[in-house]
């Protein structure tokens, strides 16, 4: 016999239970990840220090402008297994705090160069060591 889970999935009668505190584990370790993932891209981003990280977060979330940047890096960074990606994330986060007209690449940042953006800087060379997070290549 199946009973119906919250999920909308059916698991065993008298399994129940067990299937819960799996799922509950699985969603507490993707959470404290994402978590952990997004307070290191702030706290790059802010200096480290509670002073200045307090007042990058107060410039952070000024205006319209700058809030947008910076959700759309902290979802970006949340999924991002990549720690020099998470670190270019922070260096655009603080450039464009810094007033500097930045454009997020989410799409290179997920999934790697696209034959188009190969192409395009095959021609002009990339930078050795660099990702482009911000419209431009950022060291990494």
């Amino acid at each position: 016999m199946f009973v119906r889970h919250l999920s909308g999935g059916a698991v065993p009668a008298g399994t129940q239970p067990a299937a819960e505190a799996v799922q509950q584990r699985v969603v507490n370790a993707l959470g404290r990840r994402r978590l952990a993932h997004a307070a290191e891209v702030l706290e790059l981003a802010g200096g480290g220090a509670d002073e200045q990280l307090a007042g990058f977060a107060e410039e952070a979330i000024r205006d319209e402008k700058h809030q947008e940047f910076l959700a759309r890096v902290i979802v970006v960074a949340q999924d991002m297994a990549d720690q020099d990606k998470r670190r270019a994330l922070a260096r655009s986060l603080a450039a464009a705090i810094a007033g500097e007209d930045a454009v997020l690449d989410e799409e290179f940042l997920l999934y790697g160069p696209s034959p188009t953006l190969t192409r395009r800087t095959s021609a002009g060379g990339r930078p050795k060591g660099s990702v482009r997070a911000i419209g431009h290549w950022v060291d990494t």
